[in-house]
């Protein structure tokens, strides 16, 4: 703090000689001169001193009659004096400092979050139609207006937010629930077996069970009827729509080795810089010559922050590279057997099933490598829709 004040003040420094230097602190003493730093050499010592003491020490050097030598002029007094006369350097300044600090009345980014079947580019299109756009004035954008008009031209959205927090602008959207697909490709549907099994249960939705409880059945047969004979409206077809419940068994095998390639990273490399400025991409440095043959990459953005601002439409883009060599570790039994339960937990919880009835599992060890095999009994949807087509004849 104590130095930012004499930078904003001014100082010099000053070189006197040895034998002069303890007159010179009585003398600032008397004075009442603040000396900020002393520094001594061989025959002179060096002391930094405000720019408005400076007529003191002269003074005192010509009533002493020694010889006091300035070095140097720091401050923002001297770049002041120095500067003063070029008028186009301090309009620039001048400029760029009110870009700087109206650059949040505008919008620069947007950022979309609630995307699944729509696009970016469509959502951005409905915007910019209500004005909300990159350059945009952030205080003429009408929010409740722009919720209102986007809702009621885009069907596919049921709800949206505009948050503008500096120069970005937040938007968040809720997808309307897509309809149900048309079924008009078709005349009708059955319910077959994706796979064999034993069934269970059922739970019909629309058409005709065609199995029982305990009906063994095999890939391919028919689960649920589409077609419904009635003596009073004659033959209906319709998509059968429901779940079948059989019991399946699985068998699962995961091999784990007993070794591991451990990463040592050194250091990283820089691959590329870029600036953003603006949503416009300028290159600074690009060298992708790297000698080391196993590297990761990563990728930095880091926006510009500057006082008073919460973002400004800069950002720094940065690719690097970090080198590394793998060395091979050993694995214990029981490390290798809890990365492969790991992975058999994840693999079957994948299959979705309705209940696990019971499971074994083994493991073996041949040849460095842990094998885990395990076989499941469990209870599985195993209905699967079939559309017909009907040929009438003629």
């Amino acid at each position: 703090m104590k130095f930012l004040l004499y930078l904003l003040l001014g100082y010099s420094v000053w070189e006197i000689d040895t034998g002069d230097l303890r007159a010179l602190l009585n003398f600032c003493n008397r004075s009442g001169v603040r000396l900020r730093r002393i520094r001594e050499g061989e025959t002179t010592v060096r002391i930094w001193v405000l720019l408005a003491d400076e007529a003191k020490l002269m003074d005192f050097a010509a009533r002493r009659g020694c010889d006091l030598r300035i070095c140097v002029r720091h401050g923002v007094p001297i770049l002041w004096r120095r500067y003063r006369h070029r008028v186009g350097m301090w309009v620039g300044l001048l400029l760029f400092f009110a870009a700087i600090y109206t650059a949040p009345l505008f919008v620069w980014e947007i950022n979309v979050e609630g995307l699944d079947r729509l696009s970016r580019e469509y959502v951005c299109e409905l915007l910019a139609d209500e004005g909300v756009r990159i350059g945009a004035f952030s205080p003429a954008i009408d929010r409740s207006r722009v919720y209102l008009n986007v809702l009621r031209r885009a069907a596919d959205i049921s709800w949206l937010s505009v948050n503008l927090r500096g120069s970005t602008a937040n938007v968040e959207i809720v997808e309307r629930d897509a309809p149900p697909a048309a079924k008009a490709q078709a005349d009708g549907a059955n319910l077959v077996a994706a796979r064999g099994g034993q069934i269970v249960g059922a739970d019909v939705v629309r058409g005709a069970l065609a199995v029982k409880s305990g009906d063994i059945v095999k890939e391919g047969a028919l689960l649920v009827s589409g077609v419904i004979d009635s003596p009073t409206v004659g033959t209906r077809y319709l998509y059968a729509e429901g779940s079948v419940l059989a019991v399946v068994y699985d068998n699962y095998e995961i091999e784990i080795p007993l070794t591991r390639a451990v990463r040592t990273y050194a250091g990283e490399k820089t691959l590329e810089m870029s600036l953003s400025v603006f949503g416009k991409s300028i290159n600074i440095f690009k060298n992708y010559s790297i000698s080391d043959e196993n590297y990761d990459t990563i990728y930095r953005e880091s926006n510009l922050p500057f006082p008073g601002l919460c973002r400004l439409p800069l950002a720094l883009h940065t690719t690097v590279a970090l080198p590394y060599t793998e060395t091979p570790e050993p694995l214990t039994e029981a490390e290798a057997l809890s990365r492969a339960r790991a992975e058999l937990k994840v693999r079957i919880a994948e299959k979705n099933y309705a209940d696990i009835l019971s499971r074994e599992e083994s493991y073996t060890v041949t040849d460095g490598v842990l094998v885990c095999r395990c076989s499941v009994e469990a209870i599985e949807n195993i209905a699967a829709v079939a559309e017909f087509n009907v040929r009438m004849d003629r």
